[in-house]
């Protein structure tokens, strides 16, 4: 909670390889609950990445949506690719670094399109992991054939988004699908991915500008343990586009920087758009829950290479204050 963090979307059922029962995982949250032990509202994301995995819990009665203001059920999540790091992100032409290598798919069109139809028709939102253009492009083929196919407010997401060109981010904006972004990844994997892409795609990677310019919803998040959660970090990172020892110097493509406010909605209007809690949440507004934080420092004074090192005092969650380092 020091990182004033009130909400969080978390992946908890990933531990389970789905072996377990995700009911056991539901109710001890709703144990926590009863208890008042949780501190922090939860949007659960379920890891269900085999056909069978997916039609296993839909025999179940829980759906997205599903629980309270504290504990929610949240997405169905897949993994389609895998990472630049390890050169399997699914790329639609070889790495630059690797010629015979373009990643690895971890499902066919068909595949990924029977699982996602089951879980939005019997209306779960689906959220998918895609890091490389070709994991992209099947992500969005499938997203729009079961739009077209059976039209619903579903607000389906993408993890990542980090490898794309302009032709498939203008198909994404005309779906109403969020992009949940790690911006201290940006910060991270800016120094290897002219070696992995070349010029031209490193060019059309972690466009944060660019999406949020066509309409795209776009939320921040860490991929804790990956990267920090500190928010603040990554509110720098995305309008800065620099690592913490402020590299490089002038920006990695700083023409894709965003500005303060499009990097705080990231982390909270549009995070709570994705979850469907707009009404609730992201605001100081009359009527929400009101769930806010005091910093030492305003962000929209600072310069901005000091956004990192804003701290945050206190922590308010439902008007209650849950967290002060006021001396």
């Amino acid at each position: 909670m020091k990182y004033g963090i009130t909400s969080i979307h978390s992946e908890d059922s990933y531990d389970l390889g789905y072996s377990g029962d995700f009911l056991d995982i539901y109710e001890t949250y709703q144990q926590m609950v009863k208890d008042e032990e949780l501190p922090i509202r939860v949007y659960q994301k379920i890891s269900l990445p085999k056909k069978q995995d997916v039609k296993m819990f839909l025999e179940g009665n829980l759906r997205t949506g599903d629980g309270d203001k504290y504990y929610k059920v949240g997405p169905m999540k897949q993994w389609c690719d895998g990472t630049m790091g390890a050169r399997t992100a699914a790329l639609l032409e070889p790495y630059s670094d690797d010629p015979d290598n373009k990643g690895i798919l971890v499902y066919t069109k068909e595949e990924l399109y029977e699982n996602v139809l089951m879980a939005h028709k019997e209306n779960m939102q689906v959220c998918l992991h895609a890091i490389g253009d070709a994991a992209l492009e099947m992500i969005l083929d499938v997203y729009e054939d079961v739009l077209r196919g059976f039209p619903r407010n579903a607000r389906h997401r993408i993890v990542h988004c980090q490898v794309g060109n302009r032709s498939l981010y203008e198909r994404l904006a005309k779906l109403d699908v969020s992009i949940n972004i790690q911006p201290p990844q940006t910060a991270t994997d800016w120094a290897m991915l002219n070696s992995r892409l070349g010029d031209k795609r490193e060019k059309e990677s972690h466009n944060w500008r660019t999406l949020t310019d066509l309409g795209v919803c776009v939320t921040g998040g860490s991929d804790i343990p990956v990267e920090s959660p500190d928010v603040f970090y990554g509110i720098y990172a995305a309008v800065t586009r620099q690592d913490a020892e402020r590299n490089p110097k002038e920006g990695w493509l700083p023409e894709q920087k965003v500005t303060v406010e499009e990097a705080i909605k990231m982390y909270t209007m549009n995070a709570a758009y994705s979850a469907f809690e707009e009404d609730t949440k992201g605001s100081i507004t009359e009527g929400k829950l009101a769930d806010m934080v005091v910093v030492d420092h305003n962000p929209f004074e600072v310069q901005p290479e000091y956004l990192k090192d804003i701290k945050v005092e206190q922590v308010i969650l439902g008007g209650k204050l849950k967290l002060s380092n006021v001396k």
